[in-house]
């Protein structure tokens, strides 16, 4: 127990906090300028909404009587103390004898205020409960501390993610619901003391990836604010892209405590070498659209396999060079999987717990990679061919299926990146928290 809350750090304070799921959240009050075929002041605060689709848009007065949709860009203009000027799409407009009521969005990203700073300040969206480091707050005059930090090094520099307390109820809806919250708040410190605008923006889309690998959807980073001596000096408001409005399946575990010191720091040095980052961006990028919930569970096997085959491409032939590229293309599709498998330490038997999946297990089936050959190719063969296999495959099976694939996809880039704690396996049918176990190849050592 702690029984001294000065010794702990503070949290990071949470700068966005929503009273309801989906809650529009202020970006820029107006008036504005709106600039087109004709010119005008526009009556409307900007807003960033989540849904149906992320978006920044405004909806007010605008001292025109006509909007020509079909004229030239529009540019929404702010000439406040920061000023800003951004492309904006007008969407909807009704007209009057003195003035219009007109809606739209922002067509591009657009920042308020300038560079340089000392620290990044964002924002996640529904990102999964985890069992962190302590940190102390302050709420409603009570002091406490909570388990809720998680902390990454690497050579550029450190990220710290805290748990937004006050969310709570809200994340646990999320879970449940349709819709979204902001769940975590994090900060970014450059180990050189300094960044401008183009490195806040290239370290943020490492933590999208980043933070999509760990939630198995896309979750941020959101709001981004550059901090000089604890003052905002620059913010960035973007249609940025999130996924899931619902909990979804993730290897993250949530009932152990977590470290992610290895994993995070194998990530960004996969992301800096040129050889690895526009992998890790696809694989990722598959590995999200295979998890989603709105995915069909034939599209979750086929993209699943893409990425893995993808990962052992990079990794036996371009990186360690185990194989040629001509002995690795002559590999059949499953061997594929198996050498990777077997290269990073992933034993490629079925988990007893796919309890379905062992009716599939035949001849050139025998463990999961063929498992997952023999289901994808039962799919994408038309008509009558399905690769010689006269055995139905059932909705249970390509569920199992999809879950087996998208494990091996998770257990690829832990491995790769060199996570060395637990993970949580999918698929399992015990108690939570049996579930979560040691990395194979750590097991093995």
């Amino acid at each position: 127990m702690i029984e001294d809350f000065k010794d702990l750090p503070n949290r990071i304070s949470p700068y966005i906090l929503l009273d309801n799921l989906n809650q529009p959240v202020p970006i820029a009050p107006g008036p504005f300028r709106l600039i087109g075929a004709t010119e005008g002041v526009l009556h409307s605060d900007l807003l960033f909404r989540w849904v149906p689709t992320t978006a920044v848009e405004f909806d007010g007065s605008y001292e025109q009587p006509h909007v020509d949709l079909d004229g030239p860009p529009w540019s929404l203009v702010s000439d406040g103390e920061r000023p800003f000027s951004t492309l904006v799409l007008v969407t909807h407009t009704t007209f009057g004898s003195q003035s219009s009521q007109v809606r739209g969005i922002t067509q591009q990203p657009f920042d308020i205020g300038a560079g340089p700073f000392d620290q990044l300040r964002f924002s996640l969206a529904n990102f999964p409960d985890y069992i962190g480091a302590a940190v102390q707050y302050e709420r409603n005059g009570n002091r406490g501390f909570m388990a809720g930090r998680l902390e990454t090094f690497a050579e550029q520099g450190r990220c710290q993610v805290d748990k937004v307390l006050e969310a709570t109820d809200l994340a646990k809806r999320a879970g449940r619901d349709a819709g979204f919250v902001v769940s975590h708040v994090g900060l970014w410190v450059p180990s050189s003391g300094a960044m401008t605008v183009h490195d806040a923006e290239a370290v943020a889309r490492m933590l999208h990836f980043w933070f999509g690998f760990l939630r198995g959807a896309w979750a941020g980073p959101l709001f981004p604010q550059g901090l000089a001596n604890g003052q905002v000096v620059w913010r960035q408001f973007a249609s940025w892209k999130l996924s899931e409005s619902r909990e979804v399946p993730t290897w993250l575990p949530q009932r152990k405590p977590i470290d992610l010191s290895s994993l995070f720091l194998g990530f960004v040095r996969r992301w800096n070498d040129p050889q690895w980052q526009g992998p890790l961006v696809s694989a990722i990028s598959w590995f999200i659209e295979a998890n989603s919930s709105r995915t069909a569970l034939e599209s979750r096997i086929v993209l699943a396999q893409v990425a893995i085959d993808l990962l052992a491409w990079v990794h036996l032939v371009e990186t360690e060079r185990l194989h040629s590229r001509t002995g690795f293309k002559r590999l059949s599709a499953a061997d594929r999987i198996r050498v990777l498998l077997h290269r990073v330490g992933v034993p490629a038997t079925v988990p007893d717990y796919f309890t379905h999946l062992s009716s599939l297990l035949q001849g050139d089936a025998f463990d999961g990679p063929g498992v997952i050959t023999k289901v994808r190719n039962s799919l994408v063969h038309s008509g009558g061919d399905r690769g010689g296999d006269s055995q139905v495959v059932s909705g249970i099976h390509l569920l199992e299926c999809s879950q087996l694939a998208l494990q091996y996809v998770e257990l690829g880039l832990l491995a790769i990146c060199g996570h060395n704690g637990h993970y949580a396996r999918r698929g399992w049918r015990g108690w939570k928290g049996d579930d979560e176990i040691q990395v194979p190849w750590r097991q093995a050592g």
